[in-house]
């Protein structure tokens, strides 16, 4: 499962870049290795939960808020190459 992020910086190391993640609290902010950013998005592996269209996933690095776990909107989220959107009910 991949969710969509945008690159809004460079961190630190060369390798590292700041995303932006949009979620159901407003955007959170976290830094990533730049490998793992493909076609705007990153692997979180299986959602926790889902209430609705809104779903809990477990990022793969801590937000700048200090949360691992973020509610997003399922529309955010992608599962590989398949359709977008077309994972409710699914998991």
């Amino acid at each position: 499962m991949r969710v969509k992020i945008a690159k809004v910086g460079d961190g630190t190391r060369s390798h590292e870049i700041i995303a932006k993640i949009e979620t159901v609290e407003g955007a959170q902010e976290l830094v990533l290795d730049e490998r793992s950013l493909q076609n705007n998005a990153i692997e979180v592996g299986f959602p926790i939960t889902q209430h609705g269209n809104l779903v809990l996933i477990e990022l793969p690095a801590e937000t700048a808020s200090g949360t691992w776990r973020v509610w997003v909107d399922e529309s955010s989220l992608s599962n590989g190459g398949h359709q977008e959107g077309a994972m409710c009910g699914s998991w």
